[in-house]
């Protein structure tokens, strides 16, 4: 999926571009569709060196994106798009959501 889709898809879940998590999703998705075995932890490496930040600023922000989603009750819309109930009583956790995230991606 082209990072146009990865934004629009992110968009309708309720994570807004003006969330940096928005923009650091949109690199873990891309590198994790390219290199499915790459870890998430690597992931916030790579992203923190082209960014020039460090991996617990990627991480905090993701999470904070995540959790506002959530917050707002949007983030359910992705059982829609999935077609079965992932989202529930619970906020994910940054891994747990981007395995999603990737899954509805490459669906």
């Amino acid at each position: 999926m082209k990072n146009e889709s990865i934004s629009k898809l992110l968009m309708r879940i309720g994570i807004t571009p003006d969330k940096k998590g928005f923009v650091y999703l949109e690199r873990v998705t891309s590198l994790m569709q390219s290199n499915p075995f790459m870890s998430l932890k690597d992931t916030y490496k790579q992203i923190a060196s082209e960014h020039k930040t460090n991996s617990c600023t990627i991480d905090s922000s993701i999470r904070n994106a995540i959790h506002c989603a959530y917050l707002n009750g949007k983030l359910s819309r992705l059982n829609d798009e999935i077609g079965i109930d992932i989202i529930d009583q619970y906020c994910p956790s940054n891994k747990v959501f981007v395995s999603y995230l990737i899954r509805c991606v490459n669906v």
